[in-house]
């Protein structure tokens, strides 16, 4: 029987050691840690902290604050809600409407605009079940179209409310005025 011992690692840059030296002790790393980060300065309280996992201010693909003002903030969250549970319940509107009114004027015009989309919506509704044959077929029809209109409502109305401007929902009827 032959004993090989043959070393693995012999081939690697690794000066062999004497019997009598020490290994080499281990060097700080210089270098970045990450590789795909790049390298980072060091911290300092000049330079206030960033979050290593959003991108610079400065990069094209960075968050863009919205001109929200500290009073639509509230009301942004309470827009949004309305106008998602008038796509599913066309009645919520009027809660919202009762209940949130006279907070601030730009909000009470999307809550306006919101309750004139519910109540159309309502009604269109109603005339579909109390008619029969094919107009009840084109009030139905067209119920289903107001149901896209209102999702794509609900999509834009909170948009146009952080910008500050008005939002009339296509083919609503304007059941409340200013």
């Amino acid at each position: 029987m032959t004993n090989h011992s043959h070393d693995p690692y012999a081939d690697f840059d690794v000066p062999p050691r004497s019997s009598g030296q020490q290994p080499p002790s281990p060097q700080p790393v210089t270098g970045p840690q990450n590789p795909f980060l790049g390298s980072r300065p060091a911290p300092s309280s000049e330079m206030p902290h960033q979050n290593p996992f959003l991108p610079p201010a400065h990069s094209p693909i960075a968050p863009r604050p919205m001109p929200v003002s500290p009073q639509t903030q509230p009301y942004e969250t309470n827009l949004r809600l309305n106008a998602w549970l008038s796509v599913l319940v066309p009645i919520a509107p009027i809660v919202f409407f009762f209940v949130d009114k006279g907070k601030q004027p730009l909000y009470d015009d999307h809550l306006r605009e919101q309750l004139n989309m519910g109540l159309t919506r309502v009604l269109l509704t109603m005339g579909a079940s109390l008619f029969s044959g094919w107009i009840a077929g084109v009030l139905g029809l067209v119920s289903v179209a107001y149901v896209v209109l209102a999702v794509l409502g609900a999509l834009e109305a909170p948009k146009r409310y952080v910008a500050g401007a008005k939002y009339q929902y296509p083919g609503a009827i304007p059941f409340t005025r200013q």
